[in-house]
């Protein structure tokens, strides 16, 4: 049999509920030479059953079924499986419209590219290679894993983090590493459920703590490998320590003062190592927002250099107006 043109590899764990849509939508796409690879991490709530109905129905789909070992196992041996000529991931509660994968294959043919990225909005300027792939995927522009379609060979010699969180992260920063040629490509086609209980959303405090370590790993990749990009690891990891922070503002679980601890050691380590000439309007107002974890961090920004001068709740300009609200956890 010849090899796919892409391997779409969906990880399962525990989403019954979700799966049958996802399953359905991946076969119905327009792109039909594929092969779907399902890694179903050993899962008791009907999500195996689920997978051998598909399996058996159409061939394109096969399923392993193993001992529950996380989402990082599960990715690396889906690709050990893989044939095709570029992976395409699919979360087992997300779904695609029917042209999502044919309109980033034929992007990533047209332009010979590496790596193709789905982005929901028109962009002036979409093909990157050199440093550039790195300094915006460090800086949280070219979309994730899910968002992405990357040829085979890329992954070639790498592994995913062992890690609870954003394993993803680190390994398109390993990719980046060997300045693909990149193409964005305007493709809404990727419809990503919001869950409560998934694992990106649980409000735990191992899962929170180790998004933040995960980044940390990701950034210390980024300090041996490539230095001179290391000041551009800064600003994404403070949008994450702020979103966390904003969870534990209004949510209360076992384990936040751990959290709150780690976000701070975050804010502390990374805040005012930003590069604030390289940050848009949006990225200084999520920057400012990481200062509402301490009134004290508000007060060093004052005396540090960056033109703050600052009581709770009064305005502001870094270097434009902004207003900045300081909590005490």
């Amino acid at each position: 049999m010849d090899n796919p043109i892409i391997s779409v590899i969906v990880p399962v764990y525990q989403t019954a509920q979700f799966l049958e849509e996802c399953l359905n939508s991946i076969a119905r796409s327009t792109l039909s030479d594929l092969e779907v690879l399902l890694i179903d991490d050993g899962s008791d709530d009907g999500s195996a059953e689920i997978c051998n109905r598909k399996t058996a129905e159409d061939p394109r789909f096969t399923c392993f079924h193993r001992k529950h070992a996380g989402i990082s196992n599960s990715r690396d041996f889906g690709l050990e499986q893989a044939r095709g000529q570029y992976i395409a991931w699919v979360d087992s509660d997300d779904s695609i419209s029917e042209d999502y994968l044919e309109k980033l294959y034929r992007a990533a043919k047209t332009y010979d590219a590496d790596w193709t990225i789905a982005v929901d909005e028109d962009v002036r300027s979409n093909i990157l290679e050199g440093d550039d792939v790195v300094k915006q995927q460090l800086n949280g522009q070219l979309g994730v894993l899910w968002s992405s379609l990357i040829k085979r060979e890329c992954y070639r010699g790498k592994r995913f983090a062992d890690v609870s969180a954003n394993e993803d992260a680190i390994m398109l920063v390993q990719i980046a590493f060997d300045h693909p040629k990149v193409v964005k490509v305007k493709n809404a086609g990727y419809h990503y459920r919001v869950r409560e209980s998934s694992a990106v959303h649980r409000l735990q405090a191992k899962s929170l703590s180790g998004r933040l370590e995960a980044l940390e790993l990701r950034n210390e990749c980024v300090r041996l490998n490539m230095p001179e990009c290391y000041r551009f690891t800064h600003y994404s990891t403070i949008v994450e320590a702020t979103k966390i922070n904003r969870l534990i503002r209004h949510k209360r679980f076992e384990g936040d003062d751990q959290v709150k601890k780690a976000v701070k050691r975050t804010l502390r380590k990374h805040l005012f190592a930003i590069p604030l000439s390289s940050l848009s309007g949006r990225q200084y107002r999520e920057v400012l927002a990481g200062y509402g974890s301490a009134d004290w961090l508000i007060y060093k920004a004052g005396t540090a250099g960056y033109g703050i001068r600052c009581s709770r709740g009064e305005s502001t300009s870094f270097p434009q107006r902004a207003y900045v609200e300081a909590r005490v956890h």
